[in-house]
């Protein structure tokens, strides 16, 4: 139980909350989808800060004018504003950097996994900054889940023909991504529940945008990719993993209690290795079959946690 009515999410009985962890699900595919797209555009010749610039600045310019349209309050409090601005833009500019960098030196499905460390810092930073008590179902939940993930990826590293050892620096990056993730899921819960999620998306875009347009002009790094097919997939990285992805992970963490989001969010990694397996030919062993299992199982504990707490309030 939160310790204030600001910091606890909507009654998970309500019809909101029920909405909760479907969201965060169509974004763990959206996500997912992600590491295979940047592939995709790093192959084509992108430049990393350029394809970050870019991906954000489009996915904004969409979300402004779908508030625009759809006439959304554009009203933001001091303090959500300063949020917004300030860690969570920031936050969301490491993690992306991160991951694309990781996503770069390592698997599309062995980065995505990666992420998945995640969980026992959400659950952890939760109890510690957002007043909310973790029960044991909960926990169990997330044990299940990093001990899914960890079959997932020592699948998917067995199933990677000619891989002898993970790149360092990738394996940093990831993690890294992981850690901040874990205190963007805490913020958005505290902070940014009363905001609008296209307009917390657009915001966010916004400023990671200005963010990367800098870091590219001083690097004087090329804006077009080498070929033409790059556009593409520019194209479907921002809708998916940009545009509805992050409209859904706002919505759904919004509605969501933090440790239970990060145990739904795992459901990105079964995803991750089906696409990665399906578009990059990166195989699947019965270790990513079992790990998948394990997570999906974790995840349907999580609900069953949701709704057990609900009937004993």
């Amino acid at each position: 139980m939160a310790s204030s009515a600001e910091a606890a999410p909507p009654a998970a009985g309500s019809r909101s909350a029920r909405a909760g962890p479907w969201l965060l699900i169509l974004a763990a595919f959206c996500f997912a989808a992600m590491a295979v797209l940047v592939k995709k555009c790093t192959a084509s010749g992108f430049d990393k800060t350029a394809l970050l610039t870019e991906r954000f600045a489009l996915g904004a310019a969409v979300l402004w004018a779908w508030i625009l349209i759809g006439r959304d309050r554009i009203r933001l409090g001091r303090g959500e504003l300063l949020a917004l601005l300030g860690p969570g833009a920031a936050g969301y500019c490491v993690m992306a950097f991160c991951y694309f960098t990781s996503v770069q030196r390592l698997p599309a499905s062995t980065a995505a996994l990666l992420l998945y460390t995640y969980p026992p810092l959400t659950a952890v930073l939760s109890a510690r900054f957002g007043g909310e008590q973790v029960g044991a179902r909960q926990w169990i939940a997330i044990a299940l889940a990093v001990g899914g993930v960890a079959l997932v990826l020592e699948g998917a590293h067995a199933g990677t023909p000619g891989q002898t050892a993970l790149d360092p620096l990738g394996v940093a990056c990831a993690l890294c991504a992981a850690a901040v993730y874990a205190g963007y899921l805490v913020l958005c819960s505290r902070k940014l529940r009363n905001v609008p999620p296209r307009l917390s998306s657009a915001v966010v875009a916004s400023a990671a945008s200005t963010v990367f347009a800098g870091i590219a002009i001083v690097r004087g790094a090329p804006w077009s990719p080498a070929e033409p097919a790059g556009w593409g997939w520019l194209g479907l990285l921002v809708l998916l993993s940009t545009v509805i992805g992050m409209q859904a992970f706002f919505a759904g963490a919004r509605r969501t209690a933090p440790s239970r989001a990060a145990v739904l969010g795992t459901a990105e990694p079964v995803f991750a290795v089906a696409l990665s397996a399906v578009t990059l030919g990166e195989s699947l062993t019965l270790a990513q079959v079992a790990g998948g299992i394990v997570i999906i199982a974790a995840v349907l504990l999580s609900r069953k946690a949701e709704s057990v707490s609900t009937h004993r309030d």
